[in-house]
C-alpha cells in the first residue's frame, strides 16, 4: 500500500528538523543502526515518518555541511534518525587533519569522509576521492557541488595493484555501502547489477594528479584494501601517510587475501596499526589482528610517528 500523500509531505517537511544536531565524538561499539530505537518522542515521530520517506530530502550535517538524505539507504537513515555516522572515525579525522594538507579518500560512495575532510584542509589542503559504483559517485559529485566545494575531486575509478578495466558488483539500494570488486559477504546485501570500471593505482593518481605531499589515505573497499595498498607503495614510502583501513576478513577472504595478510603488507611498509575507540580518539597499538571483529576500522602509522603518538 502506498503512502498517504500527506505523509509524504509531512515526512520530507518534518525529518530533516527532527534530525538530531550532534557534534561527531567518538563513539565505541557504534554501528549502522545503533541508537535508532531510542530518542524519545521525536526518534518515535522519526521512525513514523521514515515509513512515508519516498523521495530524497536535503538535511543539513556536521560543520553546515549539506547532504541530501536518500530512501532506504542505510547510511542517510542513520543520519536522520540519529545525526551519527562513522562518528570514532569521523571525530578522529577532524582532529587529525589540518589547513593545507591532503587527504585521499578510497571508497568515498557518497563522500561524507570527503565533504569532512575539504573543511578540515581549508583551500590550500586537497581531497581526492576514489568512488567505482555509477550511482554513489554521482551522488558524491552531487554533495560536492552541493556546498561550492572548490578542493575536492572526485573520480570514478577504484583503486587496485594494476591499471585496467575491472567488473564491480553494484548492491542495493539500502546496502549501497557493500559495493565490491568480490563477493558479497553479507547476506541481506542483494545484487542489482555489475558495471565495468576503470581501475587505477594509487601511486598512478598521485602522479597525474600533481600532488605534492599526501597526509591520510582512507581505504574502505570492502576486501579490495591489501590490492590497494600493493598498488600505493611509492607513496606510502615517499610521504608516509597516516591510514584509516576497514579490515574485514570475510571480505578479504572473497578476494584472495585476509586480515592477517592485510597487517603483514601494512607492517611490511613501516606501519603500525591501532585502534582510536577510547573517549578522546587517541591511537591505541593494536597487538593483534586475530581480536578483531568481522568488520573494523583500523589506523595505521607509521612506525615513526607511532611511537610518538603512543
Amino acid at each position: 500500500m502506498s503512502a498517504h500523500p500527506l505523509a509524504v509531505r509531512l515526512s520530507r517537511l518534518l525529518l530533516p528538523r527532527l534530525r538530531p544536531r550532534i557534534e561527531p565524538r567518538p563513539v565505541p561499539g557504534w554501528v549502522l543502526g545503533s541508537g535508532e530505537q531510542g530518542g524519545g518522542w521525536q526518534g518515535w515521530l522519526r521512525r513514523r515518518l521514515l515509513r512515508s520517506f519516498k523521495r530524497p530530502v536535503d538535511v543539513t550535517w556536521i560543520d553546515g555541511l549539506r547532504l541530501t538524505a536518500y530512501p532506504y539507504n542505510e547510511v542517510t537513515r542513520s543520519i536522520l534518525m540519529t545525526g551519527l555516522y562513522d562518528p570514532t572515525e569521523l571525530s578522529w579525522l577532524r582532529r587529525t587533519l589540518t589547513p593545507g594538507m591532503t587527504f585521499i579518500d578510497g571508497g568515498a560512495n557518497l563522500g561524507l569522509y570527503s565533504l569532512i575532510a575539504s573543511r578540515c584542509v581549508g583551500d590550500d589542503g586537497r581531497v581526492l576521492a576514489f568512488e567505482p559504483s555509477g550511482r554513489e559517485y554521482d551522488r558524491a559529485c552531487h554533495h560536492v557541488a552541493l556546498n561550492q566545494l572548490e578542493n575536492v575531486t572526485v573520480l570514478r575509478a577504484a583503486l587496485a595493484d594494476r591499471p585496467g578495466r575491472i567488473g564491480i558488483k553494484i548492491a542495493d539500494e539500502k546496502h549501497a555501502g557493500h559495493n565490491t570488486l568480490g563477493g558479497f559477504v553479507y547476506h541481506a546485501t542483494q545484487l542489482d547489477r555489475v558495471e565495468q570500471v576503470e581501475a587505477t593505482t594509487l601511486d598512478d593518481a598521485v602522479r597525474e594528479h600533481n600532488l605534492t605531499r599526501v597526509d591520510v589515505v582512507k581505504l574502505d573497499l570492502e576486501g579490495s584494501e591489501h590490492a590497494a595498498l600493493q598498488g600505493a607503495a611509492q607513496t606510502l614510502e615517499r610521504y608516509r601517510p597516516v591510514l584509516l583501513m576497514e579490515f574485514s576478513d570475510p571480505s578479504l577472504r572473497a578476494q584472495g587475501s585476509s586480515a592477517e595478510a592485510l597487517r603483514a603488507c601494512v607492517e611490511s611498509f613501516g606501519y603500525r596499526l591501532g585502534r582510536i575507540e577510547n573517549d578522546d580518539a587517541d591511537f591505541e597499538p593494536l597487538p593483534d589482528t586475530s581480536s578483531l571483529e568481522a568488520s573494523v576500522n583500523v589506523v595505521a602509522m607509521p612506525r615513526e610517528a607511532a611511537r610518538r603518538a603512543a
